[in-house]
């Protein structure tokens, strides 16, 4: 693994370790997404996202990085579903 990897996967678990203590924090469940896409590690992000979710999360910079998390995972049409809705 190459260090930028490294760092990003360290950045991770420390994020998570922080949402363990405060799982309300909405910026929190942003910034782990956020790392974890670029991470590639998909289920995390899935999971934030669907945090956010629950928590009543529904704007449109959420729709975005569904859309994004979409295009990761290779589902093009619910992206494209998700990019039209913010339009």
């Amino acid at each position: 693994m190459n260090p930028p990897a490294t760092a990003a996967a360290s950045r991770l678990e420390r994020l998570l370790r922080y949402l363990e203590e405060d799982p309300g924090n909405a910026p929190l469940l942003a910034d782990i997404f956020e790392v974890a896409l670029a991470c590639g590690n998909l289920e995390t992000a899935r999971d934030q996202l669907e945090a956010a979710r629950r928590a009543g999360a529904d704007g449109g910079d959420w729709t975005l990085r569904e859309a994004r998390l979409s295009i990761a995972c290779g589902d093009l049409d619910h992206a494209a579903t998700m990019l039209t809705r913010l339009r």
